[in-house]
């Protein structure tokens, strides 16, 4: 694992699709249709059509004639490319792109082809109608995630959490936010909230067009005691939730990394410490040691999600409401408080 993860893990994802498909892929071709501005067609030899838009930071892609329940990452970079076509693991997809990058590339991680498009943020527009927004907002994660609605009602007051209109219809919005004075927006998460499948062509959850992901993050709480970082908003939510229960909010901040995208050494930087809750895969793995090769020390804890539960939601709505118990967060606030006493006589 370790061999695959610090920096290669991003060089690897930088990949450029226009290099990746025809080695992966024997006998795909470009396309001679016309696609959307600064977009490509690959059609690979099974047929299956293939959309680019090569950025900077990683290409984005769409599988246009696969079924849509194949598309269960976000589509962006060469390691989900692989992931998708191929059907295989995170890790293997790192291997199989290790393997075939040609030797003399690998001392250039950050190498690009010389037209790369600029990273344009496409900010996803809210619904006109703030009464029907609240309750598309409330139906899905107070009614289906079984999150707490003061919680739920809070984020959404502050404009952590909106409902998207007109292009991103359906989709439930988090605005990731550049630390520091300003906070301002530099990308979103998107999440499917509809029973109904998505549009052919959209996965059930993504990121934004132009989101950089390495200068912002969804984020809550206000600590710099102690920094939780998790995969995904809902996981972020989840775990705040379950940190006003056990008492302990006003001790730490959550950030959600949006899988390795969003993984960056500044994503930490001022806090005392770090505790790492990513999903028990081999993905959240690879997160995991990746932040604890760059961290420059051990994060303070891990923790671990039951087995039998897929994320940390499904843990919370299976009962679950001490969630951060395994961090001792609430043995050092005791610790706190008695201090405090005894100063006080």
């Amino acid at each position: 694992m370790a061999q695959y993860v610090s920096e290669d893990l991003e060089s690897l994802r930088r990949l450029p699709l226009a290099e990746v498909i025809p080695v992966l892929c024997p006998g795909a071709y470009l396309s001679h249709e016309r696609q959307g501005p600064g977009r490509v067609r690959w059609v690979l030899p099974d047929g299956t059509k293939v959309n680019v838009l090569p950025l900077a930071d990683g290409d984005v892609f769409r599988v246009m004639n696969r079924p849509t329940d194949r598309l269960t990452v976000s589509p962006k970079g060469a390691i989900n490319f692989v992931m998708v076509v191929r059907q295989t693991s995170f890790l293997e997809a790192m291997r199989m792109l290790h393997e075939m990058r040609p030797t003399e590339d690998r001392t250039r991680p950050n190498s690009r082809p010389e037209r790369v498009l600029p990273t344009i943020l496409r900010h996803p527009a809210r619904m006109q109608d703030s009464e029907w927004e609240w309750f598309q907002v409330r139906d899905y994660l107070v009614g289906e995630r079984r999150l707490p609605e003061l919680v739920v009602a809070d984020l959404y007051r502050r404009g952590s959490v909106y409902a998207g209109a007109g292009f991103h219809h359906g989709y439930i919005v988090f605005p990731h936010r550049a630390d520091g004075p300003d906070s301002s927006v530099t990308g979103y998460s998107l999440r499917w909230a509809k029973a109904s499948l998505p549009p052919s062509d959209r996965p059930t959850k993504w990121v934004a067009s132009g989101s950089r992901l390495k200068d912002g993050w969804f984020t809550l709480g206000q600590s710099r005691e102690t920094l939780i970082i998790v995969e995904s908003p809902i996981d972020a939510i989840t775990l705040w939730a379950s940190a006003i229960d056990e008492g302990i909010a006003h001790r730490v901040s959550i950030r959600s990394s949006s899988g390795a995208a969003g993984l960056a050494a500044r994503m930490w930087e001022g806090f005392e410490a770090v505790v790492t809750a990513f999903d028990q895969d081999v993905a959240g793995q690879g997160y995991a040691e990746w932040v604890r090769q760059h961290r420059g020390q051990a994060p303070r804890s891990t923790i671990s999600l039951d087995g039998a539960y897929k994320d940390w939601n499904a843990a919370w709505q299976a009962g679950h409401r001490a969630l951060l118990d395994p961090t001792n967060l609430w043995a050092r606030e005791m610790a706190r408080m008695r201090e405090d006493r005894g100063r006080e006589r």
